[in-house]
């Protein structure tokens, strides 16, 4: 449906509508032919900046609030100013953000090495925090939560550290945990791809953590929140 309407002194023409620029029926034409001053509009949740389209202004905000892992980051209203020339301030009203951090392990200790990447002001915020790098063995995420749980709304933590090849140490000793070693080094050993040697050595963690009874570590793809 296209929208046209008459300019009239001292009046401004604003339209609010749930679209985008290509969303049907929103397109650019339709909006310079529209007489529009301004058009308000919102549909994605990443923010437009401001936009021209013959004499009318237009722009989305994005969203307010982050409601997952994949709306990360500041988020804002806009506060837009009409005259000879159009403005947009963008204003954050948000509670809390969301935030994935990725931080690289040392070899020493995964809290030290946790508060040393995390940024100030986070108590308020949702955290995904990504462990990468090498580790002799998996970390335990969730006895990382409840060292830091205080310091975030929310907090998960996700290992995807790999294993140290010093791990394979005890393949060949005389026991369960030599023997259950030999036969995966022997895999990751005659492994033609490093997809290959990344799920025996994921294999390895897991039987490891399991021998230890410590906590099996999944990896696993996030759906939208």
């Amino acid at each position: 449906t296209n929208i046209r309407t008459e300019r009239a002194e001292g009046t401004w023409n604003i339209l609010c509508a749930h679209g985008e620029v290509g969303f049907d029926p929103v397109n650019e034409q339709a909006l310079s032919a529209s007489g529009l001053d301004y058009a308000a509009l919102g549909h994605i949740h990443k923010a437009s900046g401001l936009r021209r389209s013959g004499g009318t202004w237009y722009s989305w905000p994005g969203c307010p609030e982050g409601r997952g892992f994949d709306e990360t980051g500041e988020k804002h209203v806009y506060i837009v100013s009409l005259g000879s020339l159009c403005g947009v301030k963008p204003v954050c009203v948000a509670q809390r953000r969301y935030e994935i951090l990725n931080v690289e392990l040392t070899g020493g200790d995964v809290i030290s090495d946790v508060l040393a990447a995390l940024p100030d002001n986070t108590a308020n915020d949702v955290y995904r925090i990504v462990l990468r790098g090498e580790a002799a063995e998996p970390p335990q995420p969730d006895a990382i939560c409840t060292a830091l749980e205080d310091k975030f709304f929310s907090l998960q933590v996700r290992d995807e550290t790999v294993l140290k090849r010093d791990a394979w140490q005890s393949a060949g000793e005389d026991n369960l945990r030599g023997q259950f070693l030999a036969r995966l080094k022997a895999a990751f050993d005659a492994a033609n791809t490093d997809a290959e040697r990344e799920k025996i050595s994921q294999a390895a963690r897991w039987g490891l953590a399991a021998l230890d009874n410590r906590e099996e570590v999944v990896r696993h793809d996030d759906k939208k929140a």
